[in-house]
């Protein structure tokens, strides 16, 4: 009787771990698992299942990127020290000069800005920058990330001076609109409306024959708008959107057609016009499924209603982005987040119009709509 017990017991086990075998799990399957967990918004669950494969197999090809996705779950959690830490030992093994250490610089930057230890940051920053290689296109980007340090720093001006060197010195168009969009974001948040216009303008003269021009255009546009200038907003947002379509009409390059329509949607969006909007994002849906442009247009058509207060639709949208396996795992939780205010304000809906009995003492209001 004993041993029948042993052998339920041992089969009861061999259920709970293997789902019919005793087999171990590859350590590739669990750390395609635990991806997928992330991916879904499941951080405590991807977590658990990465912490444990780095236990088990600390020598494994696999450690690099299990550390990377655990780190990327402390940031989600906002568990930042433990994020840099994990950071700080994969940049200790590949150094400044590869791409992987570079992904973890990123990431010790983020850590010091969600902090808000900027200083810290900034010297940090600095210190990396020295040591790559004269002239990789990483230090542009260790640059506006210390220069967006600055801006939270309270040195606006320093971050100005710094970004306009970068976009006068830049080697080409995405380094210097890389430092161009950052210096924008900083004449918005600072409210210097004409300064922002007057960069997008520059840059448009002194690059003609930039492939994105209409970006500027557009750019330049919603700070028309945002002045007030009604006129002058209407007739570059309507010249951006006529640009972006030549530009379809032209490239043979699937990949370019997706781009091109999706960067015409978000002109539609600065217009607040989100019926167009859609419309071009369901374009690309429905012709350009295959393309990196799909998902973001699925997210954006949950967004445009969410901005309507169509909660109903944005609902549906946010949903089917957690069915699509996503990517990123931001975009996850940015669509979990939209859902629980959604059902919390439609509980909150349902519960105000429930019929209650007044007292005697209750009446209704006059003017009440």
């Amino acid at each position: 009787m004993k041993q029948i017990h042993a052998l339920i017991l041992l089969f009861a086990i061999c259920l709970a771990l293997g789902g019919g075998g005793c087999s171990k799990k590859a350590p590739e399957e669990a750390l395609k698992e635990a991806e997928q967990k992330l991916r879904k918004g499941d951080l405590i669950g991807a977590r658990i299942d990465l912490k444990e494969l780095l236990r088990k197999y600390p020598d494994h090809p696999i450690t690099t990127d299990a550390r990377f996705m655990l780190a990327q779950c402390y940031f989600a959690e906002r568990d930042f020290a433990q994020c840099r830490s994990h950071a700080e030992i994969l940049l200790k093994r590949f150094g400044v000069q590869d791409e992987r250490g570079k992904a973890a610089i990123e990431l010790i930057l983020n850590t010091y800005r969600m902090e808000g230890r900027f200083s810290d940051g900034i010297a940090q920053a600095e210190k990396l920058a020295k040591q790559l290689k004269p002239g990789d296109e990483f230090g542009l980007k260790i640059q506006c990330m210390i220069s967006d340090l600055l801006v939270d720093d309270k040195k606006t001006s320093e971050a100005v001076s710094r970004l306009n060197d970068l976009v006068a010195n830049g080697k080409d168009d995405l380094q210097r609109t890389a430092a161009l969009e950052h210096l924008v974001y900083i004449y918005a948040e600072t409210k210097n409306f004409d300064e922002a216009i007057r960069a997008y303008n520059d840059y448009y003269e002194k690059y003609p024959d930039y492939e994105n021009k209409n970006d500027l255009i557009a750019g330049q546009a919603y700070f028309y708008n945002v002045k007030g200038d009604k006129d002058k907003a209407g007739e570059m947002f309507a010249r951006a959107i006529k640009g972006y379509q030549e530009i379809f009409d032209k490239t043979l390059d699937r990949g370019k057609k997706a781009e091109f329509l999706f960067r015409q949607a978000k002109t539609y969006e600065l217009q607040r016009d989100f019926a167009s909007a859609r419309e071009k994002y369901q374009l690309i849906l429905q012709g350009f499924n295959d393309t990196p442009f799909a998902q973001p247009s699925l997210f954006a058509i949950g967004d445009s209603y969410y901005m309507e207060m169509q909660f109903d639709k944005a609902l549906n949208y946010y949903q089917e982005i957690l069915k699509s396996q996503a990517q990123n795992p931001q975009v996850v939780q940015i669509a979990r987040s939209r859902i629980a205010n959604i059902l919390r304000q439609q509980a909150g809906a349902r519960a105000s119009a429930r019929p209650t009995t007044p007292s005697l003492e209750q009446k209704p209001a006059e003017n009440e709509e």
